[in-house]
């Protein structure tokens, strides 16, 4: 057996008695690289890829195409490791299978949650639910950089009709940014809240997600002025119906405005329906 061969039956029998949890970063994407890269030294080439990408995350988030940039690393291997978030995010909603029901706002926050772990690029997601608010289907709709994330009440609309959902909650996320929403994504919750409406399906809440943090519309009562510009909407017609400025108070109806309360964390047990309106 050559040093090199030594060096690997050693590094496995300690992985296989102590785990991974007290190895260091450049350790662990040494062993990560051995089944696709057999007849080199990995640790010099684990090295270079954090000195490439500045931390462990930021290698697994790495394309394909920027990995194999990196000395010594083979195609195989580069595809393995940029597919380990996607597998990270599988293997979550495995685990919370167990929890398919949404009885509470913080039960569907923690599901959600793992739906936007580890991600670069924004993501939005339906998630369609049944009268008793169990899950009967999460669904990506859309997934890019910055303004090139699109999304439709018809893409929404189309989820619940299918599913034959009676209830939606949409979620998304901001991966370099902060949780609070933009006015676009107030404009959109706006509009699919109104399009589900006239279907009789309620939109539940709009959860955005940022790293640990998460803004959710229902806690912070947008649906109280939300659903004052949908009564608007039909007694006056759309001729008259504008969305507001969400960022400007000044520009936003003080008789609808003044209803909205901010909820604290008792929010988080709070059941789904009771966000309906009275």
């Amino acid at each position: 057996m050559s040093e090199h061969e030594g060096h690997r039956e050693r590094f496995k029998e300690r992985v296989l008695k102590e785990g991974l949890e007290n190895f260091q970063n450049h350790e662990i994407l040494e062993f990560l690289l051995y089944p696709f890269i057999p007849r080199k030294d990995t640790n010099p080439i684990a090295h270079k890829l954090i000195e490439r990408f500045g931390s462990f995350h930021s290698v697994l988030n790495a394309s394909v195409e920027d990995l194999e940039k990196v000395d010594g690393v083979t195609h195989s291997a580069a595809l393995y490791l940029s597919s380990m978030p996607q597998i990270f995010r599988r293997y979550h909603q495995d685990f919370e299978t167990k929890k398919p029901s949404f009885a509470t706002h913080g039960d569907a926050i923690a599901y959600l949650k793992n739906y936007f772990d580890c991600r670069t690029k924004e993501a939005v997601y339906a998630v369609a639910l049944d009268k008793r608010f169990n899950l009967i289907g999460v669904f990506a709709l859309s997934e890019g950089y910055g303004d090139t994330v699109s999304l439709t009440a018809r893409e929404v609309a189309d989820v619940a009709m299918r599913t034959n959902a009676s209830a939606i909650i949409i979620a998304h996320n901001h991966p370099s940014g902060s949780a609070f929403p933009s006015q676009a994504d107030f404009r959109m919750t706006n509009i699919i809240a109104c399009n589900l409406s006239f279907m009789g399906i309620t939109l539940c809440d709009h959860i955005i997600f940022a790293g640990n943090s998460y803004y959710s519309f229902a806690q912070h009562d947008l649906f109280t002025y939300i659903d004052g510009t949908i009564d608007k909407f039909i007694k006056e017609g759309a001729k008259f119906y504008e969305i507001p400025d969400l960022l400007n108070e000044a520009a936003i109806d003080p008789k609808i405005f003044g209803k909205i309360k901010i909820k604290d964390e008792s929010f988080l047990s709070e059941r789904l329906d009771e966000n309906k309106k009275d």
